[in-house]
């Protein structure tokens, strides 16, 4: 089904967008609103704080913001409208990636259970037949180029359903400063993801030397390749000046399968 049709509104002030300048509350953007259910908006290739943006885009019920210097074409913003959480059907069928993952999952089972699931696995993928493209080609044209494009970064938007569109030198120099003037921040001599994996590591083979955890248990929490925790920024599209909240993504950190067993205490 062809995207919906793209409408432009102008005359917009910035505060219908931001808020009030004064207004230092945390409150989203009401794009929820009885008379916004279709509406969404987006600031076209000049800075967010320019109160002389005029033209802004409905576009479905996803909001699209334009910080970047890039100017964004009609497919881009229909393909951005779509929302960070959109996922294209693929070109083809991901095989490798699907194997994978079988053979992750059924690493701590036993060979015949285990070669069971690999049959089964190879069975369906024989059968499996792509989908159809819930996008169209021009979408993933502009999609491509989005991606090709190393100037900008694309992130949501710390609330709401915002897809924010960034000079990456911009979020860079954000985020630098968020951590250069925020004492929540002090620089470390080295990395200490593999000392911290080690102490864990330790500490499982303890347990489960003392009973407290069986063999799979401690499998699954032994951390092994981990990554060092990741500072992420959103920005924050509904205050002045759009600050970046700060994100911390533990994936894959040493600690990271710890959350799952201490639940059960």
């Amino acid at each position: 089904m062809a995207p919906k049709e793209v409408a432009f509104v102008s005359g917009h002030r910035r505060n219908d967008l931001i808020g009030d300048k004064n207004d230092d509350s945390d409150d989203d953007l009401d794009i929820n609103a009885p008379n916004a259910s279709k509406e969404v908006a987006l600031v076209s290739n000049k800075s967010i704080s320019d109160k002389s943006s005029k033209d802004m885009v409905l576009v479905e019920d996803r909001t699209v913001i334009n910080m970047s210097n890039r100017e964004l074409s009609h497919n881009e913003i229909s393909i951005l409208s779509k929302g960070m959480n959109f996922a294209p059907t693929q070109s083809k069928i991901p095989t490798k990636e699907l194997t994978t993952a079988t053979e992750y999952g059924i690493k701590d089972l036993a060979i015949g259970e285990a070669n069971v699931i690999r049959w089964d696995m190879l069975r369906i993928l024989k059968k499996a037949k792509m989908s159809k493209s819930n996008i169209l080609h021009k979408e993933k044209v502009a999609l491509s180029e989005l991606k090709s494009d190393d100037s900008i970064i694309i992130l949501p938007a710390d609330k709401g359903r915002s897809t924010v569109v960034m000079n990456k030198e911009q979020y860079i120099e954000k985020m630098s400063n968020l951590i250069m003037e925020d004492k929540t921040y002090r620089p470390l001599k080295r990395d200490l993801t593999t000392s911290l994996e080690n102490k864990l590591g330790k500490t499982i083979k303890e347990l489960k030397e003392q009973n407290k955890l069986n063999k799979k248990q401690a499998t699954q929490l032994t951390p092994r390749n981990s990554l060092s925790p990741r500072l992420y920024g959103l920005p924050k599209v509904h205050k002045k000046d759009i600050p970046l909240r700060p994100i911390v993504s533990s994936i894959n950190s040493p600690s990271y399968n710890l959350p799952g067993i201490l639940q059960t205490y």
